[in-house]
């Protein structure tokens, strides 16, 4: 019985440590990686199966979704040149969660040199380990119609 008791108390401080930790923090590493060319930062809150989706349509106006290796997504942002300067602004998250599952939608605009190449929004699906928030899956649309 006592065995039991600890038990359901150790996962239910689990569980509520994981509700009451903020998953943006992990969205704000990752970016802090992505400025800073960073790939241990980066993928410091990944999972190790993440998956990374560019969302939009064709030419012909037909849906698309497009599948980018986060391993390669990874090389090109840590090997890429001083110039251009890469920056993605983020504005509101608006994050979901239950337990151990969140959500975080967010715009962005990115820009080049500080000149604007394109706009839409992020949403990530993040998973509680016990110790940190991972990205198990960012998925992201882009548009040159920003404003």
């Amino acid at each position: 019985m006592k065995h039991t008791l600890l038990i359901l108390i150790s996962l239910f401080g689990s569980l509520c440590y994981a509700q009451q930790t903020d998953p943006i923090k992990s969205l704000n590493i990752f970016f802090e990686g992505f400025h800073n060319r960073d790939s241990l930062k980066i993928k410091s809150v990944l999972s190790l199966d993440a998956k990374l989706f560019r969302t939009g349509n064709s030419k012909d106006g037909i849906p698309k979704r497009q599948e980018m290796s986060m391993t390669n997504f990874i090389k090109v942002v840590s090997s890429r040149p001083e110039t251009p300067v890469w920056k993605e602004e983020l504005g509101v998250p608006i994050v979901s969660q239950h337990q151990n599952l969140a959500q975080i939608w967010v715009p962005f605009s990115f820009y080049l040199d500080g000149e604007l190449s394109h706009c839409g929004f992020n949403a990530l699906q993040l998973f509680w380990d016990g110790t940190t928030w991972l990205i198990t899956e960012l998925s992201d649309t882009a548009t040159k119609q920003c404003r």
